[in-house]
């Protein structure tokens, strides 16, 4: 049986799997409800609200002169107003308390040297997970519900419908249970509660940021970005909007509860790779919620975001789409070529040998490699679709350039796609190689994961460094003393984009290369081919000495 369909499997008999009656959600409720702290957090956070409520209303009394009327709160949307300011400060609120919560929810464990005995017990990995999240969303639920008598006086001055305050309600709970999430899979991976605290205050803190970025942009841009109900700071304004995919509406706050709850979901699950002494492998699981929330960003980003804000032209489109699957596979070559290799069969046996279905989801760098190529070529796949549906027929048409601009030729947007999926997937396959070599070098990944990182960074700031520095200073045509340097621009990831969509101008702000720009997708797949043969073979020779991370099976 393969491993998705073992996943297939597991997924019919999940609910049968999960305790209800979890001991763990027992403890946890019963020692946060046992003393003071947990009523008094109560007590605070209802007189918190209430106290925004109430600067809210003396605002709004000072700028309508104290004539107050149910005609006025009707104009004003006196409802609306306090609704909003209630949302936006119960969004921050959680931001605030739920990594308090959850980010020791493992690591106090640990350092109260009890996760031995909790990993004795008959609960599963998933259990224990599922336990510590749902004691902290029950608590959090509580919270929620001692703010809706007061959500009950914003209905109350009209303005707001009931479906409103459910949808926005509904986006609260999904925020809380994606921090809540953040929390435990940093308590997962952290020694120390301190280090988790401090990494899940700093990821909410940036995801805040930018979601509520989004959010801006959409209420006051005058268009409705997808993704805008990311963020429940602006819930209430957002609650009932609709944003066009591909001609289709749908939904803003549905969009957000389902991607704030899947990265919830994809984190738990991670979490439950980590849990001391109780490992499982949950390797299948992981990447197709990967793939699937990818996909569903992608289809987003080309169906809405763009259209959104006035962007038509195909070749931008293209432009950046590619940039989006670059920017969400480029992070996850860390994660999924590094770590500890079999000893005793020889690596390339292991990349080559036996079926592609099992390696793209074998829970080792192997399997980490076939699966980053799987992903890229799904990408361009999903790329080619959206840009299909978003301009029909386009695909075969040709790019309008003047055909007197030097050293371009006319492309159409099938060939773009080709060549830009072509020249960047050699990258794609340099870096992992690099990984799995960095594993065979030293003794941890972490150190392998940097060592990769370090050659990424290398890869995409080379040129642009060697190029501001020699700006104005130096002739790009080839034969110059300095010529044979810049054909390492080969191994600039973003150079197949703009050799690709034109914007590689040889001679004026670019330095000629050994191929035209027509081809020079095909130098850089070769120069990055080279690469990989180096390193996988160079991994390979280690590999059979058994130098680099142990293998921990």
């Amino acid at each position: 049986m393969t491993p998705l369909q073992t996943t297939l499997k597991s997924a019919f008999q999940g609910i049968k799997g999960v305790k209800y009656e979890n001991p763990v959600v027992t403890k946890e409720l019963r020692t946060r409800m046992r003393g003071a702290k947990a009523h008094w957090l109560m007590m605070g956070y209802v007189v918190l609200l209430g106290t925004c409520l109430m600067i809210t209303y003396y605002s709004q009394w000072i700028v309508t002169g104290g004539q107050f009327s149910p005609d006025s709160w009707v104009n004003t949307r006196f409802g609306f107003r306090l609704f909003s300011a209630l949302t936006w400060c119960q969004a921050i609120v959680i931001a605030l308390i739920v990594p308090s919560l959850t980010a020791g929810s493992l690591t106090l464990e640990r350092e109260q040297q009890t996760i031995e005995m909790l990993s004795l017990t008959a609960l599963s990995a998933r259990n224990i997970v599922a336990g510590k999240i749902t004691s902290a969303m029950l608590f959090i639920l509580m919270l929620l519900a001692c703010s809706l008598p007061l959500s009950g006086i914003c209905l109350m001055f009209g303005s707001i419908s009931p479906l409103e305050i459910l949808v926005t309600y509904l986006m609260l709970i999904a925020w809380a249970f994606l921090f809540s999430s953040i929390g435990v899979y940093f308590s997962a991976i952290s020694k120390k509660t301190s280090g988790a605290s401090l990494a899940a205050f700093g990821t909410i803190g940036m995801y805040t940021w930018f979601t509520t970025g989004f959010a801006a942009s959409s209420m006051y841009g005058g268009a409705d970005i997808a993704f805008a109900g990311l963020s429940a700071c602006t819930a209430a304004s957002l609650s009932v909007s609709m944003a066009e995919v591909f001609g289709v509406s749908i939904p803003v706050a549905l969009v957000g509860i389902l991607l704030n709850v899947s990265i919830g979901l994809l984190l738990l699950t991670s979490a439950t790779t980590q849990i001391p002494y109780h490992r499982e492998q949950r390797s299948v699981h992981i990447r197709l919620l990967i793939l699937g929330i990818f996909l569903v960003n992608m289809f987003l980003f080309v169906g809405n975001v763009f259209a959104s804000l006035g962007v038509y032209n195909t070749q931008d489109l293209i432009h950046a789409a590619f940039i989006v699957l670059m920017v969400s596979i480029f992070p996850f070559i860390s994660v999924f070529s590094t770590g500890p290799h079999r000893k005793d069969i020889s690596l390339w046996k292991q990349l080559f040998s036996g079926r592609w279905k099992i390696k793209i989801f074998e829970n080792r760098p192997v399997g980490g490699f076939w699966f980053l190529i799987a992903w890229w070529i799904i990408g361009c796949i999903a790329i080619l679709i959206c840009i299909s549906i978003a301009a029909p027929g386009v695909v075969l048409t040709v790019f309008h350039r003047p055909a007197t601009q030097p050293g371009v030729d006319q492309i159409n947007e099938l060939d773009a796609i080709f060549q830009i999926a072509v020249g960047i997937l050699g990258s794609v396959i340099a870096f992992t190689s690099i990984g799995l070599l960095a594993s065979t070098i030293v003794p941890n990944r972490q150190s392998a994961a940097a060592i990769l990182l370090l050659v990424m960074v290398l890869a995409w700031m080379g040129y642009p460094i060697l190029a501001w520095q020699t700006e104005n200073s130096y002739d790009f045509t080839w034969g110059k003393a300095h010529g044979l340097k810049w054909q390492l621009t080969y191994f600039y990831p973003y150079l197949p984009i703009k050799a690709a969509l034109g914007e590689w101008k040889p001679g004026s702000n670019a330095p000629y290369l050994l191929t035209s720009p027509k081809t020079t997708w095909v130098g850089c797949a070769v120069a990055w081919g080279i690469v990989s043969i180096a390193a996988l073979s160079l991994a390979n020779l280690l590999n059979k000495r058994k130098l680099g991370i142990p293998d921990d099976r």
